[in-house]
């Protein structure tokens, strides 16, 4: 039988190319947040039925940092979004948080965050493709 799971990762850190900084090579330090569900058996046998967000995290970390600037959060949200629906099939929805990290004197973090479906991303993506 298959039931629905969830997995969460909290405050991955990491560092990412944003706007004008970015544009001239800095990484600025972000904290990534995820909520995923998706379908996998009740008694999973092995890490190949699990819902298995360690190439996610890989990616994250490692290859992620390695992408060229983008000029606001929102695009890298929706570039974690289309990894983490390309990495696993059974993934159904998703949530994602972005934050950068703030000064001592402000804010501790600030950032974006979205919650969609795969239905509703692909049918997004597939939306501007054809525009």
């Amino acid at each position: 039988m298959r039931t629905r799971w969830t997995v969460r990762i909290e405050e991955l850190p990491t560092r990412l190319a944003l706007g004008q900084r970015g544009a001239h090579g800095e990484l600025e330090p972000v904290s990534v947040s995820l909520v995923v569900n998706g379908f996998a058996p009740d008694s999973p046998e092995g890490r190949e039925e699990v819902l298995d967000l360690d190439g996610v995290c890989q990616w994250i970390t490692h290859d992620w940092p390695q992408t060229a600037a983008t000029p606001v959060l929102e695009h890298r949200v929706n570039e974690l979004l289309a990894q983490v629906f390309g990495t696993d099939r059974r993934v159904q929805d998703a949530w994602v948080g972005l934050y950068r990290l703030g000064s001592p004197d402000g804010p501790r973090r600030v950032g974006v965050e979205r919650h969609v479906s795969r239905l509703q991303f692909q049918s997004h993506t597939a939306a501007r493709v054809r525009t």
